[in-house]
């Protein structure tokens, strides 16, 4: 009797070691709303066109001819972004884990450098300080819309998956 209840409690012990070595850790450094790349890109290209929108059309801190200048700006950027943090997340891993994440910072500076380059003429920002808050003001807001985002949709899967536990 006592080796049975021995043996029933190696195989949970066993049960639970299988478990743990089965887990993943997964660090989410680049705000993936799916599954699918496109659709990645698509959502972060709608957030930063809403972004460049509202923040420089309610900041009045940059001229520019019409509200299309902006959008081709937030596409070019976006463009830009996307590129540089691919080519920084499978080059320096090991860094943006050992800086928890703030090297991203840099493909966004290069990207809106860039970025304001390929559309110079369309709009112009009245300083060169003006454009360096625009960029500081843009990651602090986007970065609070993408936590918020990515809770809710966490939040929408974990009950969609606990309604599915039910039977509902």
């Amino acid at each position: 009797m006592r080796d049975d209840g021995k043996k029933n409690n190696q195989d949970e012990q066993d049960e639970t070691k299988k478990k743990i070595i089965t887990r993943k850790i997964v660090i989410n450094l680049s705000s993936n709303y799916s599954n699918n790349q496109y659709i990645n890109y698509f959502i972060k290209l709608l957030i930063n066109i809403g972004l460049f929108i509202s923040i420089l059309f309610y900041t009045n801190i940059a001229y520019y001819d019409s509200v299309y200048s902006i959008v081709l700006f937030a596409a070019w950027f976006s463009i830009f972004e996307n590129i540089l943090s691919q080519i920084t997340a499978a080059k320096f891993t090991k860094y943006i884990l050992m800086s928890f994440g703030s090297l991203f910072i840099f493909p966004i500076l290069i990207s809106m450098g860039l970025g304001f380059l390929m559309v110079e003429g369309l709009i112009e920002f009245k300083t060169t300080e003006t454009l360096i808050g625009f960029t500081i003001v843009f990651m602090i807001v986007r970065k609070v819309i993408t936590v918020l985002l990515l809770n809710a949709i966490h939040r929408y899967r974990f009950n969609k998956m606990f309604r599915k536990k039910e039977g509902k």
